[in-house]
């Protein structure tokens, strides 16, 4: 793609209403603000799926295309050829804006996921390689093909690779997203990562640098400022048990952004909080982006953002006004369409300043939460926008004006042009043109009135590898424009110009925030030990977050850890805590204890907040010092509530180490304990999880349960804590007698009448596999609590206990009989119960139930066969009706989509929202609409405003249909053979959280992972509509309509 530019960055303004003008293109309603208009530039004859586009220095248009199989993220063999995909080359051969000749550059196994030319060749991600592009004989076909970049797997969801993108300075930027780990090479050594970033390389070099690094599912596209600031568009930057959230990020050099997954620990980080996104929707889908680089649309344009909004149907206006280190950003829709069909990827400004607005079409159905169904039939298009009043471009490319025999002189002429495409095309051709550009541009540096033409200098002059070059930009330094001085610390960054460091500590100590933050980043990259004291010194005065992470980053990178340690001494509070954090992430670095217990006791938040975040980091190594502080603390009795729940979530982070173990065992049974503590470190125990269960843990909690008999509330919390553990070691004696002393006691409790019957099915639950058989009492006990109007918690516990124990045939036949009033996921839950059972008494009762089951058509056909298996013919012939009903399941659901859909205009999103928190469907133990409902699911906050109704009536009656990224299911093996499956909560260095329903947790030591399987399969039960009636499904839907 052009390299998209702020030329320059405007104050703020008032918005242009959307909406002024409507305009009906290729059988779609566009809105667009008064005084625009909207046409169709590339007709679907043209071209069926197109993703994203570029233009060359002629102004042909390089576009990426799907093939638009379902099939698509597999590798198409040769024989195959009408699957692959395309970049097609379009022309508009008569200059009327419509492009009217469509021909293949080439063509890729897997879709290509960016476009970008630059000097005669066409730069292409298609996972797992960026290829570069030649067409040497001037056909119009790519006949040289290299592997400029080359990885060993792509992920299903099409995230790995993104771009590549042409910044100012002319290197090749690309994003990685979610996927396999990527291994490149930085001066001569290799390095690995499977989390997100920006990478960038020159682009006839072989190094490869990261610019960030997050934990976002899917980083997309990068925009460039003229001054050489970083703009992201990415999805999914929280954690499964937040909202989801989209955005677009202000990328500066090493920053650390959500999610903080496991990858991302393994790079420097400026502090507990990860650096925040500059804009944040709820699921959108964000693609495409680009800054507006002329005045055609206006002068009010120039420097906006545009974002290309996937989910939103629609291409958002971004106005960017500097705030301290970064960016505020305002924001309204551009251009708005009717159709929930449309998905707009990529927007691009033309030579003539319109601007085009790729959309994608329906082919793109995996890992997306608005694209549930396959649809081939909608196919893509290219439109264009265009402002009525703005004037014609006489030559918009200069495509008139002799390129190869133009002086650097006549080129250096053009950097102010008032067509944007010339400027660039000059900018490159200094570039190559090497030391003998330099006078040229000096002259413009030092004599040009032009703004515009010494920023555009500077980066022609960032473009040639050469000493005097380097001595060009540090004019820049001293520049009075000011986005000429941040283009040119941009490019001393880049360079690591040492000779610039004396300026360079000057704009550190005297400069505007942004400029310092660059000056920083340029020092870090250098590794100017001389500059360690005037960071400090600028970590001392009052900072935004986005100025505080370049300092403390570039004492990291400097690495001195004797000058950083004499930050640990100031007085000043901020500088203190900065340099308490340089030194814990400089290799080698390590605080003294009275250092951290000083954190610890600060009367500043932020550094009592890095204090706990230090110690969480190494609790092996803080664990003794910790314990003795927290014997200080914790009993204080004029700690309040909210104290309270702070030091259980920071102890929950340190609990597991030896030292805190044993301290936490002691004092939760040491005589005189108060029972608020006792409350208190019950559950920093169930929270803390990472471990197998704790012996002196076990043991602790069984004495407590023993001895407590006035404070039932504490007995109870006992109970639920110890329920909680996960398997005990049980090698040894000692272990193998803990763990009898423990089956015997939730053997008692799972009895105890005098308990909720929550907390005796959590007992029971506990017990594991080795539940046994049942005693009638307590099969009794299940099968009512398993029963139609228990709440839905209390339902899955029972059925997961029975679907633990060894029942009787008797049993079995009274389960059988209660099949039928059973929902999806119950049912699924205890027929293995029935699995390599013979007889016939058994069978005949469990085929009649599931016969007279409206929830058996949300089971799949082969889990039948496979529990029916064993039982004669008989019993197999009477279930014949069973598979029939099965087969006529997709049709009648869909027939049922159909009627529903009918229904969703009238419906009531009152009674939806009592659906919705019905015991039926129970969708809130799950999902979040606001601030209530479960975690296990997406947050459904808005999702009215991005998928239609036929969308969510779909993805309630086919859930599995369409994983949403950050909610596959995962299958966990452990090295002891315990198996467990569910959706990945929190992804730690020392353990994995999966959750598999409301209630089900499971906290996985990392040690004990041996395999991880991604599953295609939701948690979310198919057959929840059986509970319902049509029109209360409608209710629901328009229920979610409405939020």
């Amino acid at each position: 793609m052009n390299i998209r530019w702020i030329l320059a960055l405007p104050v703020a303004l008032a918005f242009t209403p959307c909406y002024g003008e409507q305009f009906r293109v290729n059988g779609r309603v566009f809105s667009v603000p008064d005084g625009f208009t909207v046409e169709l530039a590339a007709e679907p004859s043209l071209l069926k799926y197109p993703i994203f586009a570029d233009f060359d220095e002629q102004g042909r248009l390089y576009v990426s295309e799907a093939s638009g199989i379902l099939d698509w993220r597999k590798t198409q063999p040769a024989e195959n050829s009408e699957n692959w995909h395309r970049m097609l080359r379009l022309e508009d051969t008569n200059g009327d804006g419509q492009f009217d000749r469509s021909s293949v550059f080439a063509t890729f196994e897997r879709p290509p996921q960016g476009s970008q030319w630059l000097d005669g060749s066409l730069y292409v991600a298609s996972p797992p390689f960026i290829w570069k592009l030649t067409d040497t004989d001037g056909d119009g076909v790519a006949d040289v093909r290299e592997k400029w970049i080359e990885q060993d797997d792509a992920h299903g969801c099409l995230n790995d690779l993104h771009g590549p993108y042409l910044g100012p300075d002319g290197w090749l930027y690309w994003t990685k997203g979610m996927g396999p780990p990527q291994t490149y090479t930085y001066q001569g050594k290799p390095w690995s990562s499977d989390a997100r970033h920006i990478y960038r390389r020159h682009p006839g070099h072989e190094d490869v640098e990261q610019v960030m690094v997050g934990g976002m599912d899917n980083p997309v596209e990068v925009a460039f400022s003229q001054g050489g600031e970083r703009f992201l568009t990415n999805t999914n930057i929280q954690h499964v048990s937040e909202p989801r959230k989209d955005g677009i990020l202000h990328a500066v050099y090493g920053g650390v952004y959500p999610k903080d997954i496991l990858p991302v620990y393994k790079f420097p980080w400026t502090g507990p909080d990860l650096l925040t996104e500059l804009v944040g929707w709820t699921a959108l889908a964000p693609a495409g982006l680009m800054c507006y680089q002329s005045s055609q649309l206006g002068t009010e344009y120039r420097g906006n953002l545009f974002s290309a909004l996937f989910n939103g149907h629609s291409v958002r206006r971004h106005i960017l006004t500097r705030k301290g280190a970064t960016f505020e950003n305002r924001e309204a829709d551009f251009l708005v369409c009717d159709d929930v069909q449309f998905h707009p990827t990529d927007v691009l400004e033309d030579a003539d300043g319109s601007l085009l607005v790729v959309e994608t079409g329906g082919w793109y159905r995996h890992c997306c939460p608005s694209a549930t169904f396959y649809r081939p039939d909608v196919q893509g298009a290219i439109y264009r926008i265009r402002r009525k009043e703005s004037h014609v471009i006489d030559d918009p490319r200069g495509l008139q004006l002799a390129w190869d025999h133009l002086t650097p002189d006549q080129l250096a002429g053009l950097l102010d042009d008032s067509r944007l495409a010339v400027q660039q095309r000059a900018i490159g051709q200094l570039g190559k043109s090497g030391v003998r550009a330099i006078p040229s541009l000096q002259r413009v540096l030092t004599q040009s009135g032009s703004a515009i033409a010494r920023c555009q200098a500077c980066w022609a002059a960032t473009r040639i590898d050469h000493a005097s070059a380097r001595s060009l930009v540090r004019l820049g330094l001293d520049d009075s424009n000011e986005t000429v001085r941040q283009v040119a610390l941009s490019s001393v960054s880049l360079w690591r110009d040492r000779q610039a460091t004396g300026q360079l500590l000057e704009i550190l100590r005297h400069g505007p925030a942004h400029h310092q933050r660059t000056a920083a980043e340029a020092l870090g990259r250098i590794g100017e030990g001389s500059a360690v004291m005037d960071i400090l010194e600028a970590l001392a005065q009052p900072t935004d977050r986005f100025l505080e992470h370049s300092l403390i980053f570039a004492l990291i990178e400097i690495g001195d850890l004797q000058a950083t340690r004499t930050g640990l001494a100031s007085e000043n509070v901020s500088q203190r805590r900065a340099a308490m954090i340089a030194v814990e992430q400089i290799p080698g670095g390590e605080l003294e204890a009275q250092q951290v217990i000083e954190g610890l006791d600060s009367s500043d938040a932020r550094t009592r907040e890095t204090a706990w975040w230090i110690v969480s980091r190494h609790p092996q190594l803080w664990g003794r010092m910790l314990a003795t502080w927290l014997s200080q603390r914790l009993n204080d009795p004029r700690l309040n509530a909210e104290q309270r729940q702070s030091f259980v979530t920071r102890l929950t982070q340190v609990a597991t180490s030896s030292e805190l173990a044993e301290w936490i065992s002691t004092e939760l049974t040491r005589e005189g304990s108060q029972p608020t503590t006792q409350i208190l470190l019950l559950q920093v125990m169930r929270d803390a999880g990472g471990q197998r269960a704790n012996p002196s843990w076990v043991t602790a909690v069984l004495k407590l349960i023993d001895g407590q008999h006035e404070f039932q509330a504490l007995v109870t919390e006992a109970i639920s804590t110890l329920v909680s553990f996960p398997p005990l070691a049980t090698r040894d004696s000692a272990g193998q007698e803990l763990q009898a002393n423990v089956h015997s006691r939730l053997h008692e409790l799972a009895d105890r009448q005098d308990l909720s019957d929550m907390t005796r099915l959590k007992a029971l639950t506990a017990l594991g596999d080795s539940l046994g058989g049942l005693e009638d009492d307590r099969f009794h006990f299940l099968l009512e609590t398993i029963s139609p109007g228990e709440p839905l918690s209390v339902r899955v516990a029972a059925a997961d206990a029975i679907s633990r124990s060894e029942l009787t045939e008797q049993q079995l036949v009274r389960l059988a009989e209660k099949a039928k009033h059973l929902t999806v996921s119950q049912l699924s839950q205890v027929l293995g119960n029935f699995v390599d059972m013979k007889n016939d008494v058994v069978g005949r009762p469990l085929v009649a139930s599931l016969l007279g089951s409206p929830a058996t058509t949300g089971l799949s056909a082969f889990r039948l066969r496979h529990v029916l298996a064993g039982f004669g013919s008989e019993v197999r012939h009477n279930a014949n009706p069973l598979f029939v009903r099965l087969e006529g399941a997709q049709a009648e659901q869909l027939a049922k989509a159909e009627r529903v859909a009918g229904l969703v205009t009238g419906g009531d999103p009152h009674h939806g929202l009592q659906v919705f928190h019905s015991k039926q469907v129970a969708c809130a133990s799950c999902h979040k609409t606001a601030n209530v409902g479960g975690i296990a699911g997406p947050y459904l906050g808005q999702i009215g405003r991005r998928r239609s109704e036929r969308d969510l009536i779909e993805s309630l009656l086919f859930p599995s249909a369409t994983l949403v990224q950050g909610y596959e299911t995962w299958t966990v093996v452990t090295v002891e053979g315990r198996v467990v499956s569910g959706v990945i909560q929190k992804d730690a260095p020392d353990e994995l959280v999966l959750t598999e329903g409301p209630e089900k947790i499971y906290r996985i030591p990392r040690e004990s992972i041996e395999e991880m399987i991604q599953n295609e399969v939701s948690i979310m039960p198919k057959g929840l509509d059986k509970n319902i009636t049509d029109q209360d499904l409608a209710d629901l839907v328009a229920y979610l309509k409405s939020i």
